[in-house]
């Protein structure tokens, strides 16, 4: 597995190297953006440290840039769980947070379950058809009154599970067991967060429900026109 580490010191590297040298990993760092770009079509998954008071600063902006770049999983490397603090990381494009201690077994297998995700993917109907909103899972795009939006790979995974349960409801659980997997901290607020970033981006609220207590559905074309 090839993961990059972003850290503003050597510190997080060399205890990241120190921790995963038995595990197999090939640990890379990055000191300049244009390295970090460079790096990001040959590893599996991005690593960043993030420091006390700096999940509304220079690290977001690189969990951004990575983002509107690639689709790699990226994990934030924090001090303290801090939920309320992380949306803003998860609007950047984090995929979740590991806080200290970090111990390398489970880095390792949490970053492979991550990997592994990218890969399994449900197998959705080609188009689904909301009044004015089209669904495009082939091509992993929304088009809306004649818009056109990009999924990222995040949300185009949302959408696919519920569009396997479409008709019902998408428990919770099952998202969260099918994207994050169910030991991921954080993956209840991470649901939480894409969830609200698709229905802003596609800007019909009513083409993801909720159904409180149980989970998500996709709703039908006369819902959204009621």
């Amino acid at each position: 597995m090839k993961i990059l580490v972003i850290a503003k010191g050597n510190r997080v590297v060399d205890t990241l190297a120190g921790e995963l040298r038995s595990s197999s990993v090939d640990l890379r760092s990055a000191r300049t953006a244009r390295a970090v770009f460079e790096s990001l079509r040959h590893i599996d998954a991005v690593l960043v440290g993030f420091a006390a008071d700096d999940l509304a600063a220079g690290s977001v902006g690189v969990c951004r840039a990575i983002r509107a770049r690639s689709d790699v999983p990226i994990v934030a490397l924090v001090d303290t769980p801090e939920t309320g603090r992380h949306v803003l990381a998860l609007r950047a494009g984090v995929n979740e947070f590991l806080c200290k201690p970090y111990r390398a077994a489970a880095l390792v297998a949490r970053l492979d379950m991550l990997r592994r995700s990218r890969t399994r993917e449900p197998d959705p109907p080609d188009k689904l058809l909301l009044d004015d909103v089209t669904i495009n899972f082939r091509g992993r795009t929304i088009t809306v009154a004649g818009r056109t939006l990009q999924l990222t790979n995040r949300q185009y995974q949302i959408l696919a599970l519920l569009a396997e349960h479409y008709g019902a409801v998408c428990p919770k659980n099952a998202l969260i067991s099918r994207i994050w997997g169910d030991s991921w901290y954080g993956a209840d607020q991470s649901l939480y967060v894409h969830i609200n970033a698709l229905r802003g981006k596609i800007g019909r609220p009513r083409v993801i429900q909720t159904v409180r207590g149980e989970g998500y559905r996709l709703a039908s074309p006369c819902a959204m026109a009621s």
